[in-house]
């Protein structure tokens, strides 16, 4: 009975560390190898993001944390073949802007691809940018 015992505790030993590495693996892979972020500074960004040909999402962006400068929406792609971004500093009901620059990041394997950034050249100026991205490539 001792050796039966011993038996089922390796067994449930060895299925529990089975398990954990099964997701730890999945875990990895969940942590999408494709993504971008947008961040925006003295105002707020909104816009729209396009993966492949499907249909086109609007975001806004948050509070990056307790800063009252920084804005920033981000996004994990689920195995893209390429994706469109446009971003726009959010204007008053006047249509002024106090937004000063607007940037896109877009990243394959945790390492940035491409880039964009506009800055405000004339106050109240809306500022807007879009960049577009097909992974895999060597932009």
């Amino acid at each position: 009975m001792n050796s039966k015992f011993k038996n089922i505790t390796v067994l449930s030993v060895m299925l529990f560390f089975s398990l954990l590495f099964i997701s730890c693996e999945k875990a990895e892979e969940d942590d999408s190898a494709y993504s971008f972020e947008v961040i925006s500074s003295y105002g707020n960004v909104v816009g729209y993001y396009k993966v492949d040909s499907g249909a086109s999402q609007v975001f806004s962006g948050a509070a990056m944390g307790d800063s009252t400068v920084f804005y920033s929406f981000n996004k994990n792609l689920n195995l893209p073949e390429s994706v469109l971004i446009s971003a726009t500093g959010v204007s008053d009901g006047a249509g002024v802007s106090s937004t000063t620059s607007v940037s896109i990041y877009i990243y394959e394997d945790s390492k940035l691809v491409k880039s964009a950034t506009v800055s405000q050249i004339s106050a109240g100026v809306p500022v807007t940018t879009s960049l577009y991205y097909t992974f895999g490539s060597e932009e």
